[in-house]
């Protein structure tokens, strides 16, 4: 073993942790009960987060962390960062991050999403542009204030499509004036939200593909007729989404998708473990 100063053993990787167990009711008691540290708890709600919203997370759902381990200077084990992040849900709607080092920085990539290329949708709906992002006079409160996306005027009953492939955030009643709306979430900070729906066919936690209907046009809360306003956020900010063309290329190619591929093939080879303290739930 590498010693430190004074002779007193250094600190060593060992066999990474994986703590593996069931959601009874809320996810964040459910990995404190498994033995994941108070930090890393934290630290994986944040990284699901990404992928799906953790209100949505319930009983039966499971979750798969794999922790790194070394032994301290006392040669006792200690527990380090996440090193996975993986989420199995009942409607299979599943979650597996990794990290992996692209152009000198380490980031989190989904597996699912890590290979896949997607075409541009730049419509919701085939309705025409009748307000655009910027200062207006609000028809109904009467006053200017920030417009925050576009207002696409369609019959009532469009069916309305999701520009991107991402997670549904929310679907619901919206008390701010949206009316019926859905918020997707893209990933790399990017959501699209769409308002004043007649319907919904989309839930909360559920994986929409690109193109799919989500919904129907509806004149749904503070709306003078049937019309879908569409915005674009990147990390909450609402931004013109006349700007952003929304198509993506592979995240990784090449030897960096083969090497991502085959490290999330050891994670997910680990045994399953235990906490020093509390067992695994199976």
């Amino acid at each position: 073993m590498a010693t430190a100063r004074h002779g007193a053993p250094a600190a060593a990787e060992i066999e990474p942790l994986r703590i593996y167990g069931k959601v009874d009711v809320d996810l964040r008691p459910a990995l404190e009960t498994a033995g994941v540290p108070d930090g890393e708890v934290e630290q994986y709600v944040k990284l699901i987060s990404r992928e799906v919203s953790p209100d949505t997370v319930g009983p039966g759902d499971r979750f798969d962390v794999v922790l790194a381990r070394k032994l301290n200077a006392q040669g006792q084990p200690e527990i380090g960062k996440i090193m996975y992040a993986g989420l199995y849900r009942t409607d299979g709607v599943n979650v597996r991050l990794a990290e992996w080092q692209l152009r000198g920085r380490r980031s989190w990539f989904e597996a699912e999403e890590v290979g896949r290329t997607y075409q541009a949708i730049q419509r919701p709906v085939p309705g025409v542009v009748s307000s655009n992002f910027g200062p207006r006079h609000h028809p109904i409160l009467g006053y200017t204030r920030m417009h925050k996306g576009m207002d696409f005027r369609a019959g009532y009953g469009t069916p309305i499509l999701a520009v991107q492939t991402g997670y549904v955030r929310t679907a619901g009643w919206n008390s701010g004036g949206y009316g019926n709306h859905i918020e997707l979430q893209h990933g790399a900070g990017l959501t699209t939200t769409y308002s004043h729906m007649s319907r919904l066919t989309a839930r909360a936690g559920q994986l929409v593909q690109q193109g799919q209907i989500i919904g129907y046009v509806g004149a749904t809360g503070l709306a003078t007729g049937p019309h879908l306003h569409y915005e674009l956020r990147r990390h909450g900010q609402a931004i013109d989404p006349a700007t952003v063309k929304f198509t993506s290329t592979s995240q990784l190619t090449g030897s960096d998708l083969a090497g991502y591929r085959a490290r999330l093939g050891q994670l997910l080879s680990l045994p399953l473990g235990r906490s020093p303290e509390k067992p695994w739930i199976s």
